[in-house]
């Protein structure tokens, strides 16, 4: 499928994390501790918490984004950028899983074997990376997203701190 190849090979680019643990590049040039007023201007923004959740999309994408429907930035009041999701457009079960697959091998490449994996369900686990991957329903309809999440070196602490908040356990 030509066009998950390429869907696969940008958005690896885009998502590039370094290896060592508290790298400064987050995705999309993005930098991890990244205070949200200097990140670029977002489709829309939502506090919760500690957590402002920066949304974007198109005409506002960071570049390299193809293939993209949503970024969406998890900035944490006192540690700055902490995670960043992509989202895929929607696709029909097979096609995302094809997608999905292309994206994986790509991973494979740059990251070796994830270390958790179920490739006919969709999710795999780069946990030295901090980058998961999966396939994920939408609520309104049959479609499928593939999903790529990477957390930043202090997002534990963070998700510790919006968990007291906001009150889960």
């Amino acid at each position: 499928m030509k066009r998950s190849a390429i869907l696969a090979v940008l958005l690896l680019a885009s998502l590039g994390v370094a290896p060592q643990a508290g790298a400064a590049d987050a995705p999309f040039g993005f930098a991890w501790s990244e205070a949200a007023s200097d990140l670029p201007k977002p489709s829309a923004s939502d506090l919760d918490g500690n957590i402002t959740e920066l949304t974007y999309r198109p005409p506002h994408l960071p570049a390299p984004a193809t293939e993209t429907d949503t970024v969406i930035a998890r900035v944490c009041d006192k540690l700055g950028l902490q995670q960043v999701e992509w989202e895929s457009h929607a696709y029909a079960f097979a096609m995302a899983i094809s997608a999905f697959l292309d994206v994986y091998q790509q991973g494979v490449q740059r990251y070796g074997e994830a270390q958790q994996a179920d490739l006919t369900h969709g999710l795999a686990v780069w946990s030295t990376q901090r980058i998961r991957m999966q396939t994920e329903r939408n609520d309104d309809d049959s479609q499928y997203r593939v999903v790529v999440t990477s957390d930043g070196p202090q997002f534990g602490a963070c998700q510790a701190e919006h968990d007291k908040i906001v009150g889960h356990h």
